[in-house]
């Protein structure tokens, strides 16, 4: 069993201040790597206590991997209202700055998940995120490709779906990667919708053994 301690967070956005929770497990390394991880959507009742968010927080803590998830504007007792992405990934880049300070991370191996719309807004900030050495996106909506983002090139991307999902079609996302330059790899679960109903801890061991081989 794996046991970590969860300290609850005030993050600095702008002039908002957002609620976050740090898994820190107990024998993680005094220069542990650490992860961000983002929420559902904000208006389809998606928080950082969804079911995915926290397999995952879970099984990083089996790899010895720091998790910060956090509550984006206007969610949870995060200040502020929802902002269609763009204040949201304000949110992101403050909570990466937190993470990379925080005691006992080491700021030079930071990576950010994210599922769904948060994997739609860490998609469209990566190019921006600098310091942030690996991306995992689970479920991310099948337009952010479309807009062709120059995804980072030599950053370590990986993409996870569902064969039944009917969001991001397998296929569309396959196809839509297939077209970019960059480090990305797909893994495609089968059977898997776009919620994970009882398949969550599919995709998080699937995004924790990526972030295992990338950051530690």
């Amino acid at each position: 069993m794996i046991f970590a301690k969860n300290t609850l967070v005030s993050i600095r956005s702008g002039k908002l201040d957002l609620e976050g929770v740090i898994s820190a497990p107990l024998d993680a390394p005094r220069d542990a790597s650490a992860v961000v991880v983002c929420h559902p959507h904000p208006q389809f009742g998606g928080d950082m206590n969804n079911e995915v968010i926290s397999k995952i927080v879970a099984c990083l803590q089996v790899k010895n991997i720091v998790a910060l998830r956090f509550n984006f504007r206007g969610v949870g007792e995060s200040n502020g209202t929802y902002d269609h992405g763009k204040g949201e990934l304000d949110d992101l880049k403050a909570s990466i700055r937190f993470l990379s300070n925080y005691p006992g991370v080491n700021k030079k191996r930071i990576g950010v998940a994210g599922y769904s719309f948060g994997a739609g807004v860490a998609l469209y900030g990566s190019p921006a995120l600098k310091s942030v050495k690996a991306f995992a996106f689970v479920s991310p909506p099948a337009t952010i490709l479309e807009h062709q983002i120059k995804l980072p090139k030599k950053v370590p991307l990986l993409f996870v779906s569902g064969s039944n999902d009917a969001s991001t079609p397998a296929n569309l996302l396959t196809q839509q990667l297939s077209n970019i330059q960059a480090e990305a790899k797909l893994e495609i679960v089968n059977g898997a919708t776009h919620f994970w109903s009882d398949q969550e801890e599919d995709a998080a061991k699937i995004v924790a053994d990526f972030f295992h081989q990338k950051l530690i």
